[in-house]
């Protein structure tokens, strides 16, 4: 998918192969070294990644990528939940941090509620726990509760296509 970004520059957001997993470990790494997270988190991400490339698992997470200067500089992923209809995990958000603050994490946030869009065929609902609720919020998530304070975090959702609600879907 395609993004046009207000430097009037194209930036394409494609989805992650299996060769981008080192990549994004230098990524993660990087963005999360000052960051007051849990001992395992890093471990946690990998286990996510790696699986995600892996086939017939159900619920799988699907990540996508930014490059720029041909270099993985932001990732995330989207999955199905399977305790809803058409709900969907928004997960594992990044970027390096000599490229944040230039509307990366924006736009993959864009792209996945797009994708969450197109592959429910009725109303739906996004979710995620974040430590940077602001971008989330610009965008009609809103804050059902916030964790902390060691770990802190905000859990956020989002109707999605309510336009379509209460309409019949075929099964």
């Amino acid at each position: 998918m395609n993004f046009q970004p207000t430097a009037n520059r194209l930036i394409q957001a494609v989805k992650m192969t299996e060769s981008d997993i080192p990549a994004a470990l230098e990524v993660f790494d990087r963005a999360y070294a000052k960051m007051a997270v849990p001992s395992n988190e890093r471990e946690w991400f990998e286990g996510d990644l790696r699986r995600a490339f892996q086939q017939n698992v159900p619920n799988n997470i699907t990540f996508f990528k930014i490059e720029k200067d041909r270099k993985l500089v932001s990732f995330a992923g989207i999955q199905t939940l399977t305790f809803t209809r058409y709900a969907w995990a928004l997960r594992w958000g990044t970027t390096d941090p000599d490229y944040q603050r230039q509307g990366l994490m924006g736009q993959l946030i864009d792209l996945r509620l797009k994708y969450a869009e197109e592959n429910s065929p009725t109303i739906g609902s996004a979710h995620l726990m974040s430590r940077n609720p602001g971008i989330y919020l610009k965008r009609g998530f809103k804050t059902i509760y916030e964790r902390g304070p060691e770990n802190p975090a905000s859990y956020l959702m989002k109707v999605i296509n309510d336009g379509l609600a209460g309409k019949s879907i075929e099964r």
